[in-house]
């Protein structure tokens, strides 16, 4: 059980940074939050959840959970 909770864990909070990673190149893109044109925000928002799904199932299906810490 303990194995499954730091495995859920690890997925939340990289699902997590994968969707700030993006917001921030927009940020970055743009030069303040202030600056991104609707279009640009709606398409982030249409796409964002389905890139953290496949970036984090492509996560697990390589095993990095269960492998992360065994190097550390």
């Amino acid at each position: 059980m303990e194995k499954l909770n730091r495995i859920v864990s690890l997925m939340v909070i990289d699902a997590g940074l994968v969707a700030l990673a993006g917001f921030v190149a927009l940020v970055i893109r743009f030069e303040t939050i202030s600056k991104i044109p609707l279009q640009y925000f709606e398409a982030f928002s249409s796409y964002i959840v389905v890139f953290v799904v496949v970036r984090v199932a492509c996560f697990y299906l390589f095993g990095l959970y269960n492998r992360l810490w065994r190097y550390a």
